[in-house]
């Protein structure tokens, strides 16, 4: 099991492709479903980011 600084790496790496996505697309195309992304997503996602930075 990793510790806890390894853990809150993986959780941050995470989150900075989900910024990446979420700021880049406004909707995402699969075969049989549109996502919709709001624009506050990417905020928000950069927002817990900065908190797991802070507690690495």
């Amino acid at each position: 099991m990793p510790d806890f600084q390894a853990f809150i790496a993986i959780i941050t790496t995470i989150l900075v492709f989900a910024i990446g996505v979420a700021l880049k697309y406004e909707t995402i195309y699969f075969k049989n479903y549109e996502l919709s992304i709001p624009q506050w997503a990417g905020l928000s996602f950069a927002g817990f980011t900065f908190t797991f930075v802070v507690l690495d």
